[in-house]
């Protein structure tokens, strides 16, 4: 299986039976969309995961970079740590 706009470290195999497979855009096409409508310069808020938890974050910039042949776009995200004084 491909994932045309992903990296190629996300494709591989999976069974035809497996719970991990949709119809195309059946759970992500509103996701996708709004993904691709933000610009470049938009602050967006997210929640992003740092192999730890889910924290609120900030899209400070977008790019599109090719890779494998496929165009695929990368996110700089700011964690927004908040510390108790």
């Amino acid at each position: 299986m491909k994932f045309p706009e992903a990296v190629e470290s996300f494709d591989g195999a999976y069974d035809r039976y497996s719970d991990m497979l949709e119809p195309f855009e059946t759970k992500t096409k509103e996701d996708y969309n709004w993904r691709k409508s933000m610009q470049t310069a938009q602050m967006a808020t997210v929640s992003a995961f740092d192999n730890r938890c889910w924290i609120n974050s900030t899209i400070l910039e977008t790019k599109k970079v090719v890779s494998g042949g496929r165009e695929v776009t990368f996110a700089h995200i700011a964690f927004r740590e908040y510390v108790k004084p």
